[in-house]
């Protein structure tokens, strides 16, 4: 039954990913639901405007929600969605460790489409592979690491006759986020993200809390 809730969440919200991690190595038991509600903020990096020929900074909030599923107790998958209209697919596979060991590892991947930008005429979507580092110092409190790789890419589907920017982009890098989970069952979690080319830099901070049931 837990299943079929699942895959009806997937048909309503369609799939995305922002890229927070806040989460550690392991995956969730099987059949078994985590909601994460996730509030971030910092600078993020455009790969390039669509109509303009330069890179641009902001500073945005963003405010995102997640919702996982373990189908096995190795793999759990699930969707997430946020206020700037990003939405898409995530999954993990458990890869070292066991689930009462201290250190454990996994795999992912995501893939994700921004909505706003189709009201410039444009399609901008993503996909990236994560891996996640956790330590557990105490069952209720443990450490993380998430590098990533990112590719963004974006085609401009109705073209601006004033424009000479290419119809097509495409950025690949890599990122790191890392943090802190507090809690025993639910858990909360503080993140710092290294997101610009420059990966010593921290350039966002997110705040979330893991809910399981």
């Amino acid at each position: 039954m837990k299943c079929f809730y699942f895959v009806l969440l997937l048909i309503l919200f369609s799939g995305c990913a922002n890229l927070n991690s806040l989460q550690g190595g392991k995956t969730l038991p099987k059949e078994t639901f985590e909601i994460t509600p996730i509030v971030g903020l910092g600078t993020f990096e455009e790969a390039e405007n669509f109509y303009e020929d330069r890179n641009e900074f902001a500073a945005i909030p963003n405010c995102g929600l997640r919702v996982k599923y373990g189908f096995t107790d190795k793999i759990d998958a699930g969707v997430i969605a946020d206020l700037s209209t990003n939405f898409g697919l995530t999954g993990k596979y458990h890869v070292l460790g066991k689930k009462n060991s201290k250190f454990n590892s996994s795999i992912g991947i995501d893939f994700g489409a921004n909505l706003i930008v189709f009201s410039y005429g444009a399609l901008l979507y993503y996909y990236s592979v994560p891996l996640y580092f956790s330590y557990d110092f105490k069952r209720t409190f443990s450490v993380y690491l998430t590098p990533r790789y990112i590719n963004n890419s974006g085609h401009r589907v109705i073209s601006r006759t004033n424009s000479n920017s290419s119809n097509d982009i495409s950025l690949n890098r890599a990122t790191i986020s890392y943090g802190v989970l507090f809690g025993k069952n639910n858990k909360f979690g503080v993140e710092v993200s290294n997101n610009s080319k420059n990966l010593l830099v921290p350039t966002q901070l997110a705040i979330g809390y893991n809910i399981i049931f």
